[in-house]
């Protein structure tokens, strides 16, 4: 699945999302992971995903969660899970100075 975002004179109006075809699997198989994908660590700034990298980014601009949510078409509450998962690979609690 991919998405792309539709703009109008700069202004965000839409997505357009893609979902490929799945591939047919005997049954009893199971899928080989791409050889193309690589694993990500599992903590620090290497292990987040592409979408934590983009919530992260709008949270260093100084976003709301509502505002993250609407210019990546998430809910407030899916970008609160995305942070709760950016803070733990980060290692950052609410204990942090």
């Amino acid at each position: 699945m991919c998405c792309e975002t539709i703009t109008d004179g700069g202004d965000l109006i839409g997505a357009l999302v893609r979902f490929l075809p799945a591939l047919p699997v005997a049954p009893g198989a199971h899928r080989a992971a791409p050889r193309h994908r690589r694993r990500r660590p599992a903590l620090g700034w290497e292990s987040l995903t592409g979408t934590e990298r983009s919530v992260a980014a709008l949270v260093a601009e100084g976003r709301t969660n509502r505002e993250i949510g609407a210019s990546i078409f998430l809910s407030p509450h899916t970008v609160g899970y995305h942070l709760r998962h950016i803070f733990g690979k980060l290692g950052i609690d609410s204990a942090s100075n």
